[in-house]
């Protein structure tokens, strides 16, 4: 099993988030720390990933449904989603939810709890300027590590775009016109990082999980 200090930050703050709650005897208690977590959690990647957890594990959880135990209620949860919209919506209308840690847990948590409708045409909006579109395409993938023989040294480090998750909300065939028009634009300069991203994403080398 990993150490505590072995595992992500955010594996971390699930394990100490459930001994917390599960330390508290009234699910009222569990719920008013549910939502003060959600509206004052200075990390909205975090809550939002936590809530997530929650949402996934409610009636699915081995050791809690053996003690036939709801974490929180039904209402505390939607109480807390309505929040962390909240929250998400005003970052969308700033023009700044992609800028913040994880973003694609927090796109998919945001079409599960308001729709894909809405998340789309947010998301499009990105598509108006060639600063908004290079933002997208750095949100929509993920760092590939190739490690060595003996598995323990990284060698090569690569990002692609993920596909399937751009299939979610846009015609990938515009989006790629799209993209070979900001490859040759003269308004924004790009690294050779955002290059190569580019140049993997019209080359068709990209991830499709």
């Amino acid at each position: 099993m990993k150490g505590f200090f072995a595992i992500s930050a955010k594996e971390r703050f699930t394990v100490f988030g459930e001994d917390l709650i599960l330390g508290l005897g009234e699910q009222s208690e569990r719920d008013s720390l549910l939502l003060r977590v959600t509206d004052e959690g200075r990390s909205l990647s975090t809550v939002v990933y936590f809530l997530g957890f929650v949402e996934h594990t409610t009636g699915r959880h081995p050791v809690l449904d053996s003690k036939k135990l709801e974490i929180f209620s039904k209402d505390g949860i939607e109480k807390a989603k309505n929040i962390l919209l909240a929250r998400i919506r005003t970052e969308a209308e700033k023009g700044t939810v992609l800028d913040l840690p994880d973003p694609m847990n927090i796109v998919f948590r945001w079409r599960d709890w308001a729709g894909k409708d809405e998340v789309t045409i947010k998301l499009n909006s990105y598509l108006n300027t060639s600063e908004g579109l290079l933002k997208l395409m750095k949100a929509f993938s993920s760092e590939i590590k190739s490690v060595g023989g003996d598995d323990t040294e990284i060698v090569r480090i690569r990002t692609e775009i993920r596909l399937k998750y751009l299939q979610e909300f846009f015609d990938v065939p515009a989006l790629k016109q799209k993209v070979a028009q900001l490859k040759n634009s003269q308004d924004i300069k790009l690294s050779d990082d955002e290059i190569n991203l580019i140049n993997g994403f019209l080359s068709g080398e990209s991830l499709d999980f």
